[in-house]
């Protein structure tokens, strides 16, 4: 019960803002050549960071399709080959993470009214005993499909190889393109649907012909001086 009383305690934490600071402007001109606020211009590093970084592991996933597991029925990211697929690691007992999976909804609904339809979205219920006996308190939350861990976590710890409260999300083709890591994922913070949009565009670096033809090849823009995440 010990791990489930930190999980709550780091899960009812939240994300601070980045806080605003003056305009950055280019040196020796009287009028600016370049003005972007440095808390726009770190979201920016942040993003280009999170669209085609791997995280730290043994594994080298990056641009993998991941296998999933038989014994979990049918496999989400075959089910919605030819979209982009957010996979969100969640547990039942978390109330933050009720929230999120509401907000979650209606990002994906805004997307579809701005015009990015081809975005589907999962929830992993953790494997642990507090999670399976209270995956209902998600699926209260919202209509995205929720999908139940095994016991020892083989979701969380091989498939998708990510922790509470962090996204993965999957290219057209199922390829993993990007990770955010909480508190990245908050969403209260714009992220999540910029690396969405982004994704859906084609802008990110693994190859899938199920991309749309005019952004097919291109790279994710890169930007410099930002801590990888």
């Amino acid at each position: 019960m010990s791990d489930g009383a930190s999980d709550n305690q780091r899960s009812h934490s939240q994300a601070e803002p980045v806080e605003a600071v003056p305009s950055i402007y280019m040196i020796e001109t009287k009028r600016p050549l370049f003005k972007m606020s440095a808390g726009k211009l770190i979201l920016l590093c942040t993003i280009a960071l999170i669209i085609g970084s791997q995280r730290v592991t043994s594994q080298n996933n990056f641009c993998q399709v991941p296998v999933w597991p038989s014994s979990l029925g049918d496999d989400p990211i075959q089910q919605n080959a030819g979209k982009v697929l957010l996979v969100a690691l969640m547990k039942g007992y978390c109330q933050y993470c009720w929230h999120q999976a509401h907000n979650l909804e209606l990002l994906k609904n805004h997307l579809l009214r701005v015009g990015y339809p081809d975005i589907a979205m999962v929830i992993i219920n953790g494997g642990e005993a507090i999670s399976r006996n209270q995956i209902g308190n998600l699926r209260a939350h919202t209509n995205l499909t929720v999908y139940q861990d095994r016991e020892d976590n083989i979701l969380y710890n091989q498939v998708f190889d990510a922790g509470k409260d962090d996204f993965v999300i999957f290219d057209r083709c199922g390829h993993r393109v990007a990770y955010i890591p909480h508190p990245y994922s908050y969403l209260g913070h714009t992220i999540t649907e910029r690396v969405l949009r982004q994704v859906h565009r084609g802008r990110h670096h693994c190859p899938c012909s199920a991309d749309p033809p005019s952004r097919r090849g291109r790279r994710a823009i890169r930007y410099t001086g930002a801590r990888n995440v």
